[in-house]
């Protein structure tokens, strides 16, 4: 047996190339390194010695070897691991392979937290859990007891990193994995994997985010608030609607000191593809650029630049352009509420030309802020032009292509961004999935942007997704359910099923405080989404609360280890203190408040939603049935 300290790691290897590894209460049993290849699992020859600085496993087979180092490193600030190094090298190209630092490891735990692969799908899992297998991407958080063990790799590697498991009675089959398909690569490696541990996870997470840093970005001014037009109008957006609602908060004396940008989402275009204004804006988008420039906002419009339906030019004459199937045709990788498209292929050159082609000329009109959706979706094509540039880097290359467009005239939001490009060209990242004004979609969202808090700020500004006020007592908007999107999936034989058309606004007034607190605590961006002129004064005023409310950092979800769905945050102003309690039940909570135990010594408390302000501050507080708790706390 070789064992390896350093810092909180302790890491193990036995004669039979078995590994282990742990922190305090959290140990991990039963792993290997593995290589497959065309799904077979390559039974290979272990050796293993010590080396100057670690340990050395080597695996050698007629397909192909490996080796992983195992050595203690530390974080630029001074946090001592262990870091995992895997090179592999094949005797020959391969359709896929995949390679794993360790698989198949053993852990007890109470608790679980991966990334999602771009926004959206966090997990966290609570032990014991339900027997499932699981994905997740970057980085996993593993706890138990009071211990965090922390295994991160690189965002800018030669491929996406997953973490594979299975939930139980205990964690199974943990691996990490770097999956390679049609790639001409015969040598590939995994950079360097840092495992850290401690007692507090929220220094690791911050380490890691400011490890993978490609460049620091400015974040001393706070970003634009916006209204974008997609959760009220989704497809039905017409130009006379962007304009009444930037006219309204042009008119509103909130509104119009808060609101620099207007943002066109989805529906503008005559089709993905086609990037030019449909019937529904009449006069043409340098219009209405122009037009909203003269009202004082900052113009911002959506793309999905990869995408190409079938009835585009692109798509009918320019074939060469798309990406591939298995058997090497041009393909419909693409599907998003029953609209397919073809995705283009962004290891042609002229594919990268087009883009920065196409955001020349719309930042030329006047648009200073381009949101960039439907990222992750090429990872769909099978084939591709070039097969020597790795799928890791095909956003990449998008990103680039369309910021070298740019030139520095306007600001890029990442959304169903592979966070793996890490935050060389973009601004703004989505860090959730959609939210709509539902409490599900609130209590999905709630995850996602707890387990991304520490990129904001570091890495990029988090987009947590749209600010939503209005709710099922508006009685002011007749249209408010008219829109029923899902019935795009009822099929012909399919019985009655009210999921498939169920509305997309369900929410109460206080479930909408705890979305808007959500925003607000989260640090990142906040852009506006509903029809403005037709929300109550009630719902106008929730939204003037947090436009008001002074920034913040990024706020701590500090059960983010050991909640299901984190229920206290804790964010810090420059003039004071935060406290979110959110109550997911359905029935009334009382919390202990304890201000001290956070490092907040006021003795004064200010209820941010109710206008309540207490002094002393209570020992209790009572939270209603989904719904929360807004605190704020002076400095003295």
């Amino acid at each position: 047996m070789m064992n390896l300290k350093y810092g909180a790691i302790v890491f193990s290897v036995d004669q039979g190339g078995n590994l282990g590894f742990r922190c305090g209460n959290v140990v991990v049993t039963g792993c290997r390194p593995e290589l497959i290849i065309d799904d077979a699992r390559v039974v290979s020859d272990v050796r293993i010695c010590r080396t100057e600085d670690g340990i050395r496993l080597e695996g050698l087979a007629f397909q192909g070897n490996w080796m992983l180092d195992i050595r203690a490193a530390e974080t630029p600030s001074g946090h001592k691991g262990i870091a995992l190094q895997m090179e592999v090298r094949l005797a020959s190209c391969a359709r896929a392979f995949s390679f794993a630092p360790f698989a198949g490891g053993n852990v007890r735990l109470e608790h679980y937290l991966g990334s999602g692969r771009a926004g959206g799908h966090a997990e966290s899992i609570v032990f014991p859990a339900l027997k499932r297998r699981f994905i997740s991407y970057y980085a996993a958080m593993l706890s138990r007891g009071g211990d965090h063990l922390y295994c991160a790799a690189p965002l800018s590697g030669a491929a996406l990193p997953e973490f594979h498991g299975e939930s139980g009675e205990l964690l199974t089959g943990f691996s990490l994995r770097f999956s390679f398909l049609h790639e001409t690569l015969t040598n590939v490696d995994s950079g360097n994997i840092l495992i850290l541990g401690g007692d507090d996870p929220f220094t690791l997470m911050e380490e890691y985010a400011g490890i993978s840093c490609t460049r620091r970005p400015d974040f001393s001014t706070p970003p634009a608030c916006g209204w974008n037009s997609w959760d009220y109008y989704r497809w039905t957006i017409t130009e006379e609607e962007v304009l009444a609602n930037a006219d309204f908060i042009a008119h509103d004396p909130v509104l119009a000191r808060r609101i620099r940008r207007i943002v066109i989402d989805d529906g503008w275009q005559y089709c993905y593809g086609e990037w030019e204004a449909n019937p529904l804006f009449p006069h043409g988008m340098e219009y209405l650029a122009r037009e909203l420039t003269k009202m004082g906002f900052e113009p911002g419009l959506w793309f999905a630049p990869i995408l190409a339906e079938p009835q585009s030019r692109i798509a009918q004459k320019e074939t060469q352009m798309l990406g591939m199937s298995e058997g090497g045709q041009p393909c419909l990788a693409f599907e998003c509420m029953r609209r397919n498209a073809f995705i283009l292929d962004p290891t042609r050159q002229e594919v990268c030309n087009w883009i920065s082609a196409l955001f020349d000329r719309y930042a030329a009109m006047g648009y200073r802020y381009f949101k960039l959706d439907f990222m992750q979706r090429v990872l769909n094509i099978r084939k591709f032009h070039n097969p020597t540039i790795p799928r890791a880097d095909l956003q990449r290359r998008i990103i680039e292509a369309a910021a070298h467009g740019i030139a520095g005239r306007a600001q890029l939001l990442g959304c169903n961004y592979l966070f793996a490009s890490g935050n060389g060209a973009v601004d703004q990242v989505r860090i959730g999935a959609d939210i709509h004004a539902r409490w599900d979609h609130i209590c999905q969202n709630a995850v996602s942007i707890a387990a991304n808090w520490h990129l904001n700020r570091i890495l990029w500004w988090n987009d947590p997704d749209f600010a939503l006020a209005r709710t099922v007592c508006n009685h002011r908007d007749p249209e408010l359910n008219r829109l029923r999107a899902h019935v795009v999936y009822v099929e012909p034989d399919d019985p009655l099923t009210p999921d498939k058309d169920r509305a997309l606004v369900t929410m109460e007034p206080a479930q909408a405080e705890v979305l808007l607190s959500l925003v607000l605590v989260s640090g990142g961006v906040c852009n506006l989404s509903d029809k403005l002129p037709a929300l109550e004064e009630s719902e106008l005023a929730m939204l003037y609360r947090i436009l008001q409310a002074e920034p913040g950092g990024a706020g701590r979800p500090l059960d983010l280890f050991s909640a299901e769905i984190p229920s206290l945050w804790h964010q810090k102003t420059q003039h004071g203190n935060r406290l979110l309690f959110i109550n997911w039940g359905d029935e009334s909570a009382t919390r202990f408040l304890e201000p001290g135990q956070f490092g907040i010594c006021s003795r004064k408390a200010h209820d941010f939603w109710s206008d309540e302000y207490f002094s002393p501050v209570p020992k209790m507080l009572t939270i209603a049935p989904r719904s929360c708790r807004l605190l704020e706390f002076p400095y003295i």
